[in-house]
């Protein structure tokens, strides 16, 4: 009896350290998943300068910005060197502006990969249904981030632009719904205890 006793006290000590690893996953990789997608949407909602806008920029303030985000010494030089020329050469501040995409291109890349580190690392602890979403989750937040890629690397064809601009309005049509789709399954598991076909 003694021993029945002990491994119902045992099963019932693992459920609730499984639970309480649940309830942290889940917590965790929906903000994950909201910070990658919220990161995202500032680049395409325009939220970074546009070339013009560096225009008015003194070189300290350049010199500050490429500090801010660890530009390599080499490539702030050929910025830096030429930004008194910046009103007469427009291929100053394109370079500027190329330079600053892809840098808010990777943050982007670098948001989505956690995310999706986060997914692959607690899969032990999902749903089935959670597990598809967040696998849809992270393949359209990287679909979406390649697409930037392509519209933001200084491409000039414009039919490239056009595919990727298509692809970006498709990806983020179904991220909303897969953000939906996981936040109620997410709250439904959560508020019942749901462990079925774990």
């Amino acid at each position: 009896m003694e021993a029945y006793k002990f491994d119902i006290q045992r099963k019932m000590q693992d459920f609730s350290l499984y639970t309480t690893k649940k309830h942290e996953a889940y917590s965790s990789l929906y903000r994950l998943f909201l910070e990658a997608d919220n990161h995202i949407g500032r680049i395409m909602g325009g939220k970074h300068r546009q070339a013009d806008d560096y225009m008015v920029y003194t070189i300290d303030e350049i010199t500050k910005l490429l500090d801010k985000y660890e530009i390599k010494m080499s490539r702030q030089k050929i910025i830096l060197d030429n930004w008194n020329r910046r009103h007469e050469d427009p291929s100053v501040l394109k370079n500027l502006q190329n330079l600053m995409n892809r840098v808010y291109n990777d943050q982007a890349r670098d948001y989505q990969r956690r995310a999706h580190n986060e997914y692959f690392f607690n899969k032990l602890y999902l749903s089935k249904e959670v597990n598809r979403i967040c696998e849809d989750l992270s393949s359209e937040l990287g679909f979406i981030c390649v697409n930037i890629d392509a519209l933001n690397n200084g491409n000039e064809v414009q039919w490239v632009q056009n595919k990727a601009e298509e692809n970006i309005f498709k990806s983020n049509s179904k991220i909303n719904n897969l953000f939906k789709e996981l936040n109620l399954t997410m709250q439904e598991e959560l508020k019942v205890g749901y462990y079925a076909d774990e």
